[in-house]
């Protein structure tokens, strides 16, 4: 598809487009639904996307400095160095479903009650992050470390490989399945047979 100016989009189905390598500042982005694009090494900088969808789309290394993400879908995705302590807020509510998510930074932000659901974590990192009833359903977490979060209430049901230190993090009420559970073991050196 041919390239679409983003810089004051409301309303559109944008399917196919590659924005890699571009300069999207100060854009409003509301109620638009991306399919198929690449946002490769792409800076949207000082802007505001608002209740958008992004689904089978490729967000490699893509830069988000001082903008906004407010209610944003990703289904699909492959979403590489996300790092949302860049943005200019502090909470966030994003839902992931079906993604891959590889060398993300998920440190110092609210993400309370937002959804990963079947998602394939790698070498991501949360830190200092509020999970608070967010839900990891299904995902597989593979090199991903938790930090001084607050977990209370989360759910990891049907989730493995994550690493979460209980007497780092607040995990109270939080649900979680075996074998993933095991993973709460992983900091006391212990051995299980």
């Amino acid at each position: 598809m041919e390239y679409v100016d983003l810089s004051d989009a409301s309303g559109l189905e944008i399917t196919g487009v590659d924005y890699s390598d571009t300069v999207i500042d100060g854009a409003y982005i509301e109620s638009c639904v991306f399919r198929n694009c690449v946002f490769s090494d792409a800076r949207i900088v000082n802007s505001r996307i608002e209740g958008s969808k992004f689904v089978d789309c490729s967000i490699l290394n893509a830069d988000f400095s001082n903008s906004r993400l407010t209610d944003i879908a990703f289904s699909g995705c492959k979403i590489v160095g996300l790092a949302l302590f860049k943005c200019k807020q502090t909470a966030f509510d994003l839902s992931f479903e079906s993604c891959l998510l590889s060398y993300c930074n998920f440190s110092d932000v609210g993400m309370k009650r937002n959804a990963f659901d079947r998602c394939e974590i790698k070498e991501s990192y949360f830190q200092n992050a509020l999970l608070a009833e967010a839900r990891f359903t299904g995902c597989v977490f593979s090199s991903s470390t938790f930090n001084r979060c607050d977990l209370r209430k989360a759910s990891f049901v049907d989730s493995d490989g994550y690493l979460i230190d209980p007497r780092d993090c607040k995990i109270d009420k939080a649900r979680f399945s075996m074998p993933g559970a095991l993973g709460l073991l992983m900091p006391f050196d212990i051995v299980l047979e």
